[in-house]
């Protein structure tokens, strides 16, 4: 039994370098026995280098890694095999010539039962809804024996009563003997959930302590140096509708009626499973309904991706590795689907593509949206994951949208990209755009929403404005399926 306050894992002075970009400069760090350890940080800052230096997964140009127990590293970008089951995961990381589907469910099991939820076991992965594969790589950690769990941005994709489950479920791992290392940029999540957090700001170790002697502004302003504030955006009264969706049938939804005008911005907020992956998709033409009608400006897109793009709707999809290629170069990324619309990128004589005009472009979406390196010739993937976002976010917004489909465009952002992007969305709305943002995040909701629908089990139980606005408790509980006029009082 590993006694409490004992080190099992340390860095010392570790240095990670990419390139001429210097992503950990001499960074300390141990987590003891029986806590949760956090680390913050902007996006960039090189928490995600040191989670995966701390796993194993990277080795650092300079410094040591020390461990004293089994460790396991939940990434940010979930690593299951789609086609796999956990079971079959369980198969994997053992070794095939020791493999028992029994023992490996038992093992799932007790994982569940740690974690006090349990995805299915035995379905494909890729089947699992987004939640339910953050929640399963979680469990798969614990199965297969980790003492150490580095959660890298673990809540991103739940909601509220997840997010309390799996925050309690880290603590009963600490308190069993274990260590958590929690990768965020939540400030809540930190101070709610850790005992010790360390702040990593440009690579390096700004400030490390216990977040009982630490307050929610402190704590940001050692994350970025001071807190942002929001953009002032001169918005006009929403005009003309330019969504229209009228009784769409489509897997969960139900009679999903909706309509969203010019320099609007809807929110639909919804728990994971009320049927907001189906929504987004049917909204931007990538899933045709089974019954009722979408369209745009009085054109039909149901069902059909290329009518929503001639239609002028941008997408953003809930995982950025879906609307991203990591592998190519930023500009490639940045370009996607433009050389359709603009003939400036392409040369006019030939129609081949202009190499010279992309990068240009791309170089200028960089610069405005803020994409950190400024190197539109690094792969997509090489970028963390909020600058990553920004570019997703970025080369949606850069044509000029006529309708915007965002589907939690902020998760696991820091607090600054997050203003960022909330700023940008304000932007399209005020330049003609429907806005509509799919979320599980309640503050990210009642933070940009002008109008906010409710999405519970396939249906839209409730509708209010700024005007009747609930708090963030009472929108908790409709979202749960308590439609607001039963749960005041």
């Amino acid at each position: 039994m590993t006694a409490a306050g004992e080190v099992l894992l340390a860095a010392d002075a570790v240095v990670r370098r990419y390139g001429s970009t210097v992503a950990l400069d001499g960074v300390d760090f141990a987590v003891l026995a029986s806590e949760v350890h956090a680390v913050v940080g902007e996006n960039g800052a090189g928490k995600s280098t040191l989670a995966r230096i701390l796993a194993g997964a990277t080795a650092p140009d300079a410094g040591e890694v020390r461990r004293a127990a089994s460790v396991a590293l939940v990434p940010q970008t979930l690593s299951l095999v789609g086609a796999l089951s956990l079971v079959e995961h369980v198969a994997l990381g053992r070794g095939l010539g020791r493999f028992s589907a029994g023992e490996a469910r038992a093992r799932l099991a007790d994982a569940a039962a740690r974690l006090g939820v349990a995805p299915p076991a035995d379905v494909p992965t890729d089947r699992l809804s987004l939640p339910e594969q953050q929640l399963g790589e979680l469990g798969l950690a614990l199965a297969l024996g980790a003492r150490v769990l580095i959660v890298d941005e673990p809540t991103s994709s739940l909601g509220p009563a997840e997010v309390e489950r799996l925050v309690g479920a880290l603590r009963g791992i600490a308190a069993g003997g274990g260590a958590v290392v929690l990768v965020t940029h939540r400030v809540g999540e930190a101070l709610g959930a850790a005992d010790r957090v360390t702040v990593l700001r440009g690579g390096r170790r700004v400030h490390h302590g216990r977040v009982d002697e630490l307050d929610a502004d402190t704590l940001a302003v050692h994350m970025v140096g001071e807190v942002p504030s929001a953009a002032t955006v001169t918005r006009p009264e929403p005009g003309r509708e330019r969504l229209v969706v009228d009784g769409v049938d489509a897997g969960p939804l139900a009679g999903i009626r909706l309509a969203a005008r010019a320099g609007e911005i809807v929110g639909v907020a919804g728990v994971a499973g009320s049927g907001q992956h189906f929504l987004a998709q049917v909204l931007a033409g990538l899933r045709a309904p089974e019954r009722g009608t979408v369209a745009v400006d009085g054109v039909p897109i149901g069902g059909d991706p290329w009518a929503a793009v001639a239609a002028g709707v941008a997408y953003v999809p809930e995982r950025r590795a879906d609307g991203l290629v990591p592998a190519l170069p930023g500009t490639d990324n940045a370009i996607l689907l433009a050389t359709l619309r603009d003939r400036s990128l392409r040369r006019r004589w030939t129609g081949l593509r202009d190499r010279r005009a992309e990068r240009t472009r791309a170089r200028a979406l960089f610069e405005r949206f803020d994409v950190r390196p400024r190197d539109p010739a690094l792969p997509a993937g090489a970028l963390s994951g909020g600058n990553q976002q920004k570019l997703l976010v970025g080369r949606e917004l850069a044509a000029g949208p006529s309708v915007v489909v965002a589907h939690g465009p902020t998760q696991g952002l820091d607090l600054r990209a997050a203003t960022a992007i909330r700023d940008d969305l304000r932007a399209a709305a005020a330049d003609g755009a429907a806005v509509i943002v799919l979320s599980t995040d309640l503050d990210e909701v009642l933070t940009i929403a002008d109008r906010v629908l409710v999405l519970s089990a396939g249906r839209i139980t409730d509708t209010f404005t700024t005007d009747d606005r609930p708090d963030a408790a009472r929108l908790g509980r409709a979202m749960a399926g308590h439609p607001l006029a039963e749960s005041d009082p």
